[in-house]
C-alpha cells in the first residue's frame, strides 16, 4: 500500500476475536490507547476500516505507548510518510537475527494478526519517522564525524539535508583512517578542497535506490558527477569495487544510504595509496557490484547451528535433574 500506519499492540493470548478488519481488531477493549488515537482521525478510521484495503500495520505493544497515552501523536507519526521522497513511500528496514525479526529498530514481538484486509504486526518500539541524511550521519558522530565534517567543508551539507530521493554511500570514520594521515591531511587542507568535493559527490546518488529496488531493477544507477555507480543482485554480502557494504538501507526521510568500509575514489583521483586494495578502486572506470552468496549463507548456516546446539544444551540441561 501507499502508506505504512503504527498501531498499539498487546500480549497475543488476548488476541480472542479477531473482526473483519484491521479497525475490529485494534479497537477491541485491549487496545484502549490505540481505540482514542485512530477515533482522533477520521481519515486513519476509514482506512482501516475500508474491507477492500490490503494493508500492514505496524504495532507498538501497550508498554510502548504507555508514555504517549495523555498525549496527542502527530499524522506524520501514525502514517509515516514523508515529503522527502518525492511521494515515495517512507520505507522500513526489515532485517533478522537468529530467530527474530526486526523493523527498523522494533522487534516483532505478535506475529500475523488477520484481518479481511490485511495484518498487524505487534513491535516492542514505537517507529519514529527518520530524520534526513545528514542529520542522523551527526547524531553518530563517533562513526561519521569525518564524513560530517567533509561535506561541511566542502558545502555539501546542505545537499544531504534538502535533496530529496537521493543515495548516499557512507564511508565510516575508520574507512576514511584507511586512506591514512598523508592523504587526509592533504583533503581537508585548502589545497586538497576540490579533490575532496569530487570524492564526496561520487559518493552520492541523485536516484532513490534502497536494495531491494536495486535487486528488481537489476540496473545501474548514476552519481552526480555522471558516473554510474552499482548493480545489485542480491541481499546478501554485497561489495562496491571490492569495499564491503557493512550496513544496507540506512533509512532516512529524505533517502537511503548504505555504509562502506573504505571511501570510493573515482579514477580521476591522484592520491598515494597506503596498501594495494585501493588500486582497484582507482583504476576502475565504473563502480560495479559483486556478490558473495556462499560466504554469507555459511556464516548463517553457521549462527543456525550454533544457536540450535546452545538450545539443545540448555534444554538437556533442564531436564536432566540431579545425578
Amino acid at each position: 500500500d501507499d502508506q505504512n500506519y503504527l498501531a498499539v499492540g498487546v500480549d497475543s493470548n488476548l488476541i480472542t476475536n479477531q473482526g473483519t478488519t484491521l479497525y475490529d481488531i485494534v479497537t477491541s477493549d485491549a487496545f484502549s490507547i490505540l481505540t482514542r488515537f485512530i477515533n482522533d482521525d477520521d481519515e486513519l478510521k476509514e482506512t482501516l476500516s475500508d474491507e477492500d484495503a490490503a494493508l500492514t500495520f505496524f504495532a507498538p505493544i501497550d508498554k510502548a505507548l504507555e508514555c504517549l497515552k495523555d498525549k496527542k501523536i502527530p499524522k506524520e507519526v501514525i502514517r509515516l510518510n514523508s515529503s522527502g521522497l518525492n511521494d515515495t513511500p517512507q520505507k522500513v528496514r526489515v532485517s533478522g537475527w537468529i530467530r527474530s525479526t526486526y523493523i527498523n529498530w522494533s522487534k516483532i514481538k505478535i506475529y500475523h494478526l488477520a484481518a479481511g484486509n490485511g495484518h498487524a504486526y505487534g513491535i516492542d518500539h514505537v517507529l519514529i519517522p527518520p530524520p534526513d541524511i545528514m542529520t542522523e550521519l551527526f547524531i553518530i558522530p563517533t562513526f561519521f564525524s569525518t564524513l560530517t565534517s567533509a561535506l561541511q567543508k566542502v558545502g555539501l551539507a546542505e545537499t544531504l539535508e534538502t535533496s530529496k530521493a537521493i543515495t548516499v554511500f557512507i564511508p565510516s570514520n575508520r574507512a576514511w583512517a584507511k586512506l591514512g594521515f598523508r592523504n587526509l591531511a592533504y583533503l581537508f587542507s585548502p589545497h586538497g578542497k576540490d579533490v575532496l568535493t569530487t570524492i564526496l559527490k561520487y559518493h552520492i546518488s541523485p536516484e532513490l535506490a534502497y536494495s531491494t529496488d536495486l535487486i528488481e531493477d537489476k540496473e545501474l544507477f548514476g552519481g552526480i558527477p555522471g558516473k554510474r555507480h552499482t548493480e545489485l543482485d542480491t541481499l546478501v554480502k554485497i561489495t562496491v569495487n571490492g569495499v564491503r557494504v557493512l550496513f544496507k538501507d540506512f533509512i532516512a526521510n529524505n533517502g537511503v544510504g548504505h555504509t562502506i568500509a573504505r571511501v570510493l575514489l573515482p579514477p580521476t583521483t591522484n592520491l598515494y595509496l597506503p596498501d594495494d586494495d585501493y588500486q582497484t578502486i582507482k583504476d576502475g572506470s565504473e563502480l560495479m557490484a559483486e556478490i558473495d552468496v556462499n560466504e554469507e549463507n555459511e556464516k548463517l548456516l553457521e549462527l543456525k547451528r550454533k544457536s540450535e546446539k546452545h538450545e539443545s544444551k540448555t534444554e538437556h540441561d533442564v531436564t536432566r535433574g540431579p545425578v
